[in-house]
């Protein structure tokens, strides 16, 4: 699963390994004397435009050598000047002693405090709006929360007032005049016959299997009948209609890559389906079309950045499918083979879309799964993709499961933490066993790889997901959090740091993967998941830079990540430009946090950051092929999971889980 080019690196002194401390820099001073010490007034750190300024290149890229040493980039000349900040007001470098990673954590270390709870269920009062709440799994949560946070420890001039924080509908926000049920629908200037088609099987394509959310025979039986008389079928079949408006809508936000727009393609049909949904008695009228309907709004708010309406539309698709039975064991004999196979179908779609959206919300599962007894795609199929889509139900299923138990009421981390984080892990081993063995077949039926590349990332995104609590203490610790002394020494215990590194590595397989697809013309720039984990992955390795520079020897992932938000953008995305300049943001409050210097010693431990970043440094508008660590023949399918290091890392937490060790890091 690790970067093979990580692995391979012979720096001893830039990998995290075995055991580490890591150290809070010194308190920040907010006071006037720090503008004193700048006496040209440069104003530079705070400005928006410098860690990803259009046109510019990444030039800092350390040498990476046999020797314990760190090469260190020059200043990048600019004609704004020297954007370097004086020592005086620049806060003194973290202490990251690296070569403490290479050594045993010995029984006197120091007890850290920093791992004692979690800070994304405790502390609540990270959020910049008091009155607010945010789920803790959510991305869009855990990142206001750190920025929050460091805001806290950095000079007034570095923050940015006016940085919106990008909250529900600030990319698009849908509306429409809801059309009353005895008022006939407008069918004018709709595309012909063909077209129409044409867009649903765009649809159908990007979807894919993972996502079997329309009945096809039954949509494009009905779409022959509003052919031949469409006057006559929105009025007998109004909610067919509703369907029919949402399919043009995605289409052609999916095919139209119009360049960057403050509104996406077709839009104008989603507005008009949603002016014609009706009130949810009629809704539970209409069965299984009715949950199509709502799961296509859900996912269309949240392609279009509007979560909180995604997430209330998959509440609703979700519960009536309960209320229509879908979620229990279906007996052919009752209903037929076909509607059998197509209750299953559409109950694991609105599942799995279900607790991804709730993930990505940062709210609770809606439905246990023990009250789920319909069966897997595989155990009634032998087919691969009937195989796909069980493993992208199952890493959904442990979505739900890092939440309730990695994220859990109970804030201690604990040893019960670290069981459950053991579980997950182990899980997620199991899915990419069958994932591995399920890619041999994959290979050799010449399938579409965007499916098997999906699989792949939503991997990733859990062992993200799962170690993000061990990344916010590790972020407080360095910070260093209320009543911490400067320089105080955060131990971290074998196990945990396996659990970072892993967490690295996904982020930057993560980033691969997508820049592969990218190269492929498969990059998705509508639907929203791409771009979450685009921006998760990108967020993950901003902070751990910070913390541990030693722990990324692979510095292209800044142009990667710039590559993939600036293709979105290009495409049309509404939400990837705000997803930019967030990290932008990110990254100039956590510049001046970073070590200023090559390798030194300090009070007898050596700091060795592996790069050196100046304000002047910025990721590029956009990388050609072969400009990173990738080549033009990159195969998407040389980015497996190993499960053998899955299990490692399951049997590390094992045995630590009844030692206390999270108390001990």
């Amino acid at each position: 699963m690790a970067n093979s080019s990580s692995s391979s690196s012979t720096t001893k002194a830039t990998n995290m390994t075995a055991t580490g401390t890591v150290t809070a820099p010194r308190s920040v001073n907010h006071d006037s004397n720090a503008a004193a010490s700048n006496p040209s007034g440069d104003e530079s750190i705070h400005q928006t435009d410098l860690p990803w300024t259009p046109g510019s290149e990444w030039n800092s890229s350390p040498a990476i050598t046999g020797r314990d040493t760190c090469v260190t980039s020059n200043p990048v000349p600019s004609d704004r000047g020297d954007r370097n900040p004086t020592v005086s007001n620049r806060p003194v470098p973290p202490r990251i002693t690296d070569e403490t990673f290479l050594n045993s954590q010995s029984n006197d270390s120091p007890t850290s405090t920093v791992f004692t709870s979690n800070p994304l269920v405790k502390d609540a009062s990270y959020l910049r709006d008091p009155a607010g709440y945010m789920g803790p799994t959510s991305t869009w949560s855990f990142f206001r929360r750190v920025i929050t946070l460091v805001e806290q420890c950095s000079p007034p001039s570095t923050q940015s007032p006016s940085e919106p924080f990008n909250t529900d509908g600030t990319a698009f926000r849908l509306t429409w005049a809801p059309l009353w049920v005895n008022e006939i629908p407008d069918i004018s200037n709709l595309p012909p016959p063909d077209y129409a088609l044409y867009l649903f099987h765009t649809v159908k394509f990007h979807f894919g299997p993972l996502f079997e959310i329309v009945d096809e025979p039954v949509f494009l039986c009905r779409l022959k009948q509003f052919d031949s008389n469409a006057l006559q079928l929105v009025q007998t079949h109004r909610l067919w209609f509703v369907e029919y408006l949402l399919v043009l809508a995605f289409g052609e936000a999916l095919l139209l890559k119009k360049g960057p727009s403050p509104t996406p393609a077709g839009s104008e049909f989603a507005a008009r389906a949603m002016a014609l949904i009706p009130d949810p008695a009629q809704l539970h009228d209409e069965g299984l079309l009715s949950i199509e309907i709502l799961a296509l709004a859900a996912l269309y708010f949240h392609s279009i950045d509007m979560r909180v309406s995604a997430f209330q539309y998959i509440g609703q698709a979700l519960r009536l499918s309960t209320v229509e039975g879908i979620h229990r064991e279906i007996i052919e004999d009752g209903l037929g083979g076909e509607v059998a196979q197509r209750c299953t179908t559409l109950w694991w779609a609105v599942y799995s879309l279900d607790r991804m959206l709730s993930a990505l919300m940062g709210a609770p599962t809606s439905i246990r799964d023990e009250d789920v007894t319909v069966a897997l795609p595989s155990q009634t199929n032998n087919g691969t993709t009937a195989a796909a889509i069980t493993a992208s139900i199952k890493l959904s299923r442990l979505l739900g499961t890092i939440a309730t138990t990695v994220y859990s009421v109970d804030e201690k981390l604990d040893s019960s933490f670290v069981k459950n984080t053991k579980a997950v892990i182990e899980g997620l081993a199991e899915v990419t066993r069958e994932n591995n063995e399920m890619l041999i077949s994959h290979k050799q039926n010449a399938q579409p790889s965007r499916m098997m590349s999906a699989i792949n990332l939503m991997y990733h995104h859990c062992i993200i997901q799962a170690t993000r609590p061990l990344v916010m203490c590790l972020l407080k610790g360095f910070l260093g959090s209320t009543g911490s002394e400067p320089h105080q020494e955060t131990w971290v215990s074998a196990p945990i740091v396996a659990l970072l590194k892993t967490s690295i590595s996904s982020a930057l397989e993560t980033l691969k993967v997508l820049c592969a697809l990218e190269r492929q013309n498969m990059l998705e720039s509508f639907l929203p998941f791409d771009l979450e984990y685009a921006f998760s992955s990108a967020s993950l390795l901003c902070i751990m830079q910070t913390i541990v520079p030693g722990s990324i020897i692979d510095p292209t992932w800044r142009s990667m990540a710039a590559l993939l938000f600036d293709t979105m953008i290009r495409q049309g995305s509404v939400a990837a430009g705000l997803r930019k300049s967030e990290l932008r943001y990110l990254e100039q409050l956590l510049v001046i946090f970073r070590p200023s210097s090559p390798v030194r010693e300090i009070d007898g431990a050596l700091v060795c950051p592996l790069a050196v970043l100046n304000v002047n440094d910025s990721m590029p508008e956009s990388l050609h092929i072969g400009e990173g660590i990738w080549d033009p023949g990159f195969d998407l399918e040389s980015l497996n999971p190993d499960s053998d290091h899955l299990l490692n890392l399951a049997l590390q937490l094992g045995i630590n889980a009844d030692s206390e060790m999270i108390g001990n890091m």
